[in-house]
């Protein structure tokens, strides 16, 4: 397994394909390969090394993804090159398991692959990495795939780890 470490050393993505370095260094990421297999919203990076988060913290960060699932696989796919446009919403469900709408929780959003983000026009350089706020408990963004095939992993993360991460996948098809 490989897991990708942000310029903050968060681990945002965890993949099993070696990443491409020159991908991952122009946005000051880097890779760690591993032979533990750790869920990504249970591990950490710290002292140089992935660990498994002790405790789980609620209340979690929900991803929603309103797409099409083409195959069946329970992951939602963007065909390459189209005007095929996917809807990401970020909510935070309470330990009780309802989404809570009067949040203003701020989160690290990251994104991994090669897709353009339509969010009221912010490119993607804006977005990724960046701090962001719930808005009315939620925060909402367009994704829509470049000419290319493969994985996009979205992740995000609490500030002040109040919040437990979450992670989800889409894929980007012919």
């Amino acid at each position: 397994m490989y897991y990708i470490i942000s310029k903050e050393n968060r681990v945002i993505a965890k993949i099993n394909y070696r990443p491409s370095l020159e991908d991952l260094s122009s946005r000051a990421e880097f890779y760690i390969e591993s032979d533990v297999n750790i869920d990504l919203q249970d591990v950490i990076y710290m002292k140089g090394r992935l660990q498994k988060r002790k405790a789980v913290i609620i209340p979690k960060f929900i991803i929603d993804i309103e797409g099409k699932d083409r195959d069946g696989d329970g992951v939602k796919e963007l065909i390459s090159g189209s005007d095929d446009i996917i809807n990401v919403s970020i909510m935070i469900q309470n330990d009780k398991g309802i989404i809570d709408y009067n949040r203003k929780d701020s989160f690290y959003l990251s994104i991994v692959g090669d897709i353009d983000i339509i969010l009221d026009d912010m490119n993607r350089k804006n977005l990724i990495g960046k701090k962001a706020t719930l808005v009315e408990g939620m925060f909402s963004f367009k994704i829509k795939a470049r000419n290319t095939l493969g994985v996009v992993y979205i992740s995000v993360e609490s500030i002040d780890g109040t919040v437990t991460k979450n992670s989800e996948k889409v894929e980007i098809i012919l």
